[in-house]
């Protein structure tokens, strides 16, 4: 199991879960997505971070390793829009 979201370090809490997946050891070369999106108000300046946790993780071919052969990876893309 793992669940990526959105981390209001200001305050101290959780603004945005992610969508809650699973990987057997059979998809350790596929992978899933943990997707975070929603909407929120804030109040002032804040500092957010994109956090990720997980039930358990492989140091050989899980969350970082670098599979491409020292080539570019992206594992996260955040995209923010002001609505007014």
């Amino acid at each position: 199991m793992h669940r990526a979201f959105l981390y209001n370090v200001t305050d101290s809490s959780v603004t945005l879960l992610g969508i809650p997946q699973y990987a057997t050891s059979f998809s350790a070369l596929g992978g899933n997505n943990s997707v975070v999106m929603g909407r929120f108000t804030i109040s002032g300046e804040k500092v957010f971070e994109i956090r990720h946790r997980t039930e358990s993780a492989k140091a050989t071919n899980g969350l970082g390793n670098d599979m491409n052969d020292g080539r570019l990876s992206i594992y996260t893309t955040v995209v923010i829009r002001k609505v007014s």
